[in-house]
C-alpha cells in the first residue's frame, strides 16, 4: 500500500468530520498536513487542486485554533510548505510554543500547589517515565 494512497484515504476520512463541523480545528490542521504531503509528491495528480485545498484547510484551522498548539503547529507547517508567508508561519509556530509553555507552567504550579488532580497526573507520569518528577519537569521548563 503506497503512502500516497494512505494519505488520500486519510484526507477522505478527515473531510467527513469537517463536513459536519467546519470549525473542527484538529481535523482541519491534519487535513492541511495531508494535502501538504500529497503536494510534495511530484507524481501526484491534481497538485494545484490539493495545494489550494491544503491552504484553505490550513487557514481555516488557524482561524478556529485559538491557543491549541497542535492545530497551530499542523497548520503552520502545512501552510509554510504549501508556499504561504514563511514569517507568518514562524509566528504561528512561536504562538504554538507559547501555548505549550503556558500549559506546562500551569501544570507545574498545580503540581506544586498539592491539588489532588495534579498529584494523580504527576503519579501517572512518573509511572510511565520513571525518571520524570515534578521538580525535574519544572527545572526543564525553567530552561525555556
Amino acid at each position: 500500500m503506497s503512502s500516497t494512497y494512505q494519505l488520500r484515504q486519510a484526507l477522505g476520512l478527515l473531510e467527513e468530520p469537517i463536513a459536519r463541523d467546519r470549525y473542527y480545528g484538529p481535523a482541519l490542521g491534519l487535513a492541511a498536513q495531508c494535502c501538504q504531503h500529497l503536494v510534495a509528491n511530484f507524481n501526484a495528480p491534481n497538485r494545484d487542486v490539493l495545494r489550494s485545498k491544503g491552504i484553505d484547510f490550513g487557514r481555516r484551522a488557524v482561524e478556529v485554533a485559538g491557543d491549541d498548539p497542535g492545530v497551530l503547529a499542523d497548520a503552520a507547517m502545512a501552510l509554510a510548505v504549501l508556499g504561504e508567508d514563511l514569517d507568518a508561519m514562524i509566528a504561528l509556530a512561536d504562538r504554538a510554543l507559547a501555548s505549550i509553555r503556558a500549559l506546562r507552567a500551569a501544570g507545574t504550579s498545580a503540581a506544586f500547589s498539592g491539588c489532588e488532580p495534579a498529584r494523580r497526573i504527576s503519579r501517572s507520569s512518573t509511572e510511565r517515565w520513571p525518571c520524570a518528577s515534578a521538580r525535574a519537569q519544572a527545572e526543564e521548563e525553567a530552561r525555556f
